[in-house]
């Protein structure tokens, strides 16, 4: 100590003599050179503190000298004492009351909490986690030495594939299965007890190649059965022999040139199970004389809890196999465990002369074995799937447009002939286009697991190993041994598809569109895109892809054609709106203006050209958007010289008129053309001409007000939120007035469809579309054709006789000029439509003048969709009537008896109406209910995946895919309960413990629906938004000045309940609440930003 004084002080004494000098670069410390003595930040010090130098020459304070010292001395800690040990499991810090370990390999400490597995395994050493895989791994040796190549040998063999394997839960081992499967050609595979629920969408079980069918518990979300078809088996889901008490999934799978096979997966529940029904064996039998009836070949494989290696366990259920005639298959162990050896993972068949094999194989999925059997029959081997596509390895922008732009456009075009000319256009452009772009054919090759690394598929293959190892020798070294590497291999697999995802997320953060498809595979919907490999043509199965692609497009292109010959025309004069013509065209057209195409300039057309959406599939030219983006300037010339021309004739290119047709599947039977949804792409040079067609023809509708007011679809500025708050304030109002209110809600089927052509071109004239125009929109409709892309192959093309353009623009608003006029055919009742969904409707003060009312203006529209050739659907659950009231104006009613062609209409409690469910008394409980439950399932699949993004992702996710749904139709929501809001809000709550921050999700449900409210109150009174009917917004006018009463609005008098939680009062009410500042304003960007800001309270 006294040697250290006496150094410090020799220092001082000779930094007191010399003068330190101080400069700015070329230094090893850092220091400021600030008039303050004792700042050191911004200055270096040479290391030789004796040399003399002008620059930033300071005097050297004891408080600068101490810091001198303590920069010289290096590494300075303020008494760090020992170190403690820390724990390299928990990374904790491991205090001396607590028992610890050291590995035998590389002497790091754990705690003994953290060790408690390695010492059960050995008590004199153990090892941590990287040293004992590596000893595992120089133990299991060689993947050839843990494989016995049994399963591999059995795959071989040629066949029906069928596998059966108890997981106890699927969604934590969906990954291992997706990677057997795609390992192993499996043509079917069973898995019961997946503990699957109705918040699992099917999109989140999907494997690739394969198609999915499952059946849950509904009792609990244990139990339940899951079955994995591959694409190419013809197969049709039999819910006929599924029986409630009994957990089945049947098919039935349909063999070329041979009978079909009924194939079972099902699951019993042990004896000691509360799930397990009472009466399961009688009705287990029942299942199976009803399969055995048909005299098919059955295959049953599950889990069914009953040892066959003990001879007298569950001798009832024993005997009901024997009676129906079914022969077990497996003959060794399914499940084996240190204490115990059961075979209840079995295989039944009616005919065992026709199974070649079976086999019994231990993995890590779960405690039971893989089961599976070979059936004989000759199968095609699966073929890779080959896409053609354009390859853009070698696309070069600028050479692209530089080709294009030596075109000579005007001596190509002769200008009198539009098809000519349009063909010459795409015959250059294409050509271009391959020149740069060629087509390629590649095969479909994805990573099923790409996170799935060396090291972890080392890690496997020793726990694979040391699971054989117990099984056989049965000791506890081996069992605990193989539980923790199956424990670490589990850690592992999460820990690497987390930090994939993550990076793959991060690295690609910056294009939307990368992000959000990768987002899609995460977090997908429910989209049901699979397809049956075989279908029922003329009352035939056919498998062959290309008789299938001509059956869809004949189907398709015939439907509406085949509806409208149902149609009985009570009327000689087609389209007739039951007035005369004359009557018909003041009504329609009051101005008598006329519709004239203008032309349009290169700039005009380039600017469509650069506003494509690039992500829009190609259409039968195979154009794609993206190129025609990039090259906007140099088609914009040829493309107005054609537009132009087109307009001039009154011709449409031919070329144009053919879509390509994709079929979408729905629901219910695969089999069947009726579900499933044709998807039409058209050719995306042609959407130019349509996109300025449009814009001129609904600028001219919309400038005339020749379109219904209450026509909300395909309208600008107008959406469903509006359709569903007009027809939610009328009945609110009326309810206000202690009035009843009928409401029809007409469905037809197949409107866009079934469109008329003659029909709709005869109404063309009422609008002002006359001469050339006219023209131009017959050969626009006529004469169009479809094919159908179906598994990469192309039908035969089909001619469309009616309808409109599927996937056009000009579709919708052809159609909406169709139904337009619906509304003139009405005396009493009022009218809501949103494209083909249109809600008739009556208010009185009693039900008899409500069905008089309405039963005499359902016979006008039924007769005006007759003329018109449109067909309404009088199904349950389609068209339907709901009489709206107070609960106690409704007890005094008595039911409504509304007919339509001689049908009842169904009278209901409630319908659902673009996506709100209106209750007779508008309490929206079986809303709230529905959103609830869909907000809970999409929090579960977010919560699912949450560690496997960061909160950023979470939270972007949850703002796009999850919040809009409690959002949706805000204005109806403002009559909602206390228990309601409170019951959404806790789906917000959820969300943000989800995502993490707690403060990431700012405002709840009901703050940022008043804000929307008062904006949108704003814009009425503005008028920079769409008015909502019904509603009257009016400030305060009496002519006094009076503070803050100018700026107030006029709160409409109501009587009841009903009235106070319209969308006009509360709406008021809110506004109202606001402060003079916010109300006054003008701006609605400044009036949004304060609003967001702004404390509301209970109006």
């Amino acid at each position: 100590m006294a040697v250290a004084l006496k150094s410090v002080l020799l220092v001082v004494i000779i930094l007191m003599i010399k003068k330190p000098c101080f400069t700015n670069s070329s230094s090893c410390c850092y220091w400021e050179a600030s008039k303050d003595s004792n700042s050191f930040e911004g200055t270096y010090i040479y290391p030789s503190l004796w040399q003399y130098k002008q620059e930033r020459c300071l005097v050297v304070t004891r408080a600068s000298l101490l810091r001198i010292l303590l920069l010289l001395a290096g590494d300075v800690e303020l008494c760090p004492g020992p170190m403690k040990p820390q724990c390299q499991a928990c990374w904790k810090t491991i205090r001396r009351n607590q028992i610890s370990g050291t590995c035998a390999e590389c002497k790091n400490a754990f705690h003994l909490k953290c060790l408690k597995d390695e010492l059960r395994n050995n008590k004199e050493k153990f090892y941590c986690n990287i040293c004992f895989v590596n000893i595992a791994d120089q133990d299991a040796g060689s993947p050839q030495t843990v494989d016995s190549n049994v399963l591999c040998t059995f795959m071989k063999k040629r066949g029906l594939k069928l596998f059966h394997q108890n997981v106890n839960g699927i969604m934590n081992k969906l990954d291992q299965i997706r990677l057997f499967l795609c390992k192993k050609d499996v043509h079917i595979f069973g898995i019961s007890e997946s503990h699957t629920s109705a918040s699992i969408n099917d999109s989140e079980l999907e494997v690739d190649g394969y198609v999915v069918e499952r059946k849950d518990r509904n009792s609990a979300v244990y139990g339940g059965v899951l079955c994995y078809i591959r694409d190419g088996i013809s197969f049709q889901r039999r819910k006929d022999l599924e029986i409630d008490g009994v957990e089945a999934i049947w098919v039935e799978v349909f063999i070329v040139n041979s009978k079909s096979i009924l194939i079972c997966i099902v699951y019993k529940p042990p004896d000691s199970s509360l799930y397990l029904d009472k009466n399961f064996n009688s009705k287990f039998d029942n299942m199976l004389d009803i399969a055995i009836n048909e005299n098919k070949e059955v295959i049953l494989a599950g889990d069914l809890n009953c040892d066959y290696l003990a001879p007298t366990d569950h001798r009832e259920l024993k005997d009901v196999f024997k009676v129906n005639g079914l022969k077990q298959l497996i003959t060794t162990a399914t499940r084996i465990t240190a204490h115990s050896k059961t075979l209840i993972d079995l295989f039944f068949t009616t005919h065992e002369q026709h199974i070649a094999d079976s086999i019994v194989y231990a993995n890590s999925l779960s405690d039971h074995d893989l089961t599976g059997i070979i059936r004989k029959i000759n199968l095609q081997k699966f073929k890779s799937c080959k896409i053609r596509k354009r390859d853009f390895s070698k696309y070069d922008k600028m050479s692209f447009r530089r080709e294009l732009s030596v075109i000579d456009w005007n001596g190509e075009f002769c200008g009198y002939d539009l098809n000519h000319d349009w063909n010459i256009f795409k015959e250059k452009l294409s050509r271009t286009i391959d020149n740069h772009v060629p087509f390629v054919e590649k095969s479909i090759r994805g990573r099923v697991c790409p996170w799935l690394t060396r090291e972890l598929k080392s890690m496997m293959i020793s726990r694979d190993y040391y699971l054989k190892q117990a099984r056989q020798t049965n000791q506890e070294l081996h069992w605990s041994t193989y539980r923790r590497l199956r424990n670490l291999v589990t850690s592992a697999i999460k820990h690497n598809k987390a930090n994939f995802c993550r990076n793959l997320l991060y690295n690609n953060g910056e294009s939307p569109k990368t992000f959000w498809k990768l987002i899609k595979k995460l977090y997908p919907g429910n989209n049901k895109t699979s397809k049956s490999s075989f279908f029922k043509v003329n009352n035939e199965l056919v498998s062959d892809t290309r008789k299938i692609a001509n059956g869809f497009c004949r189907y398709f292109s015939t439907i509406g054609s085949r509806l409208q010959q149902n149609v009985v025309t009570i009327t000689n004069k087609t389209c007739s709106s039951l007035r005369n013509d004359d009557n018909l065209m003041h009504t329609i057209n009051p101005t008598g203006k006329f519709f004239k195409f203008s032309k349009v300039n290169c700039s005009k057309v380039a600017k469509i050209l650069q506003s494509m959406r690039i992500s829009k599939a190609a259409g039968p030219d195979n154009l794609p958007a993206s190129l025609l983006k990039d090259a906007s300037e140099e088609l914009a010339l040829p493309l107005c010289i054609l537009v132009n021309m087109s307009f001039e004739y009154g011709t449409f290119p031919n070329a144009e008129k053919c879509g390509k047709v994709i079929p979408i599947y729905k629901s219910e039977d695969r089999a069947s053309f009726d579900n499933y949804r044709p998807i039409s792409v058209l050719n995306t040079v042609s959407k130019v001409i349509e996109r300025i067609a449009h814009q001129q023809i609904t600028d001219y509708l919309e400038r005339n007000q020749l379109l219904c007011p209450q026509q909300f679809g395909f309208r600008r500025g107008k959406c469903t939120q509006h359709a569903v708050t007009y027809l939610n304030e009328h009945i609110r109002q009326n309810m206000d007035k202690s009035r009843c209110t009928g409401v029809v809600y007409l469905d037809l089927r197949k409107a866009f469809d079934t469109v008329s052509h003659a029909c709709l071109l005869n109404k063309l004239p009422y609008y002002g579309i006359r001469n050339i125009e006219l023209l131009w929109m017959k050969d626009y409709l006529l004469n169009r054709s479809q094919f159908v892309y179906f598994n990469q192959v192309k039908s035969d093309e089909e001619h469309v006789s009616c309808g409109v353009p599927q996937g056009s623009i000009l579709g919708p608003l052809l159609f909406v000029l169709q139904i337009n006029d619906l509304y003139l055919s009405l005396k009493k009742c009022n009218i809501i439509m949103y494209a083909d969904d249109t809600v008739l409707y009556y208010s009185a003060n009693g039900t008899d003048e409500i069905q008089r009312s309405i039963n005499s203006d359902i016979e006008r529209v039924s007769q005006w969709l007759d003329s018109n050739k449109l067909i309404v659907n009088l199904k349950k659950g389609k068209t339907e009537f709901v009489l709206y009231g107070t609960p106690q104006k409704l007890a005094r009613q008595q039911d409504c008896s509304i007919m339509m062609n001689g049908t009842s209409i169904n009278q209901v409690k409630e319908y659902e109406y673009l996506g709100i469910i209106m209750d007779n008394h508008l309490t929206l409980s079986s809303q709230v209910s529905k959103v609830y439950k869909r907000v809970s399932s999409r929090l579960s699949q977010l919560s699912r995946i949450r560690s496997n993004i960061s909160p950023y992702v979470a939270e972007r996710i949850y703002r796009t895919m999850i919040y809009p749904i409690m959002f949706y139709c805000y204005p109806v929501y403002l009559g909602l309960s206390n228990t309601a809001n409170s019951k959404i809000q806790r789906l917000q709550d959820r969300a943000a413990r989800i995502i993490g921050p707690k403060n990431c999700l700012h405002d709840d449900c009901v703050t940022s629906r008043k804000r929307c409210v008062v904006m949108d109150v704003f814009k009425s009174l503005h008028s920079i938004g769409p008015n909502f009917p019904h509603v009257n917004f009016q400030r305060f006018n009496h002519g006094i000045n009076t503070r803050s009463n100018n700026s107030r609005l006029i709160v409409p008098k109501v009587k009841t309940e009903a009235g106070r939680k319209s969308f006009s009062v509360q709406g008021v009410l809110l506004f109202n609440s606001l402060s003079e500042e916010i109300r006054n304003e003008n701006s609605y960007i400044n009036f949004k930003r304060k609003v967001e800001s702004f404390n509301f309270s209970s109006p």
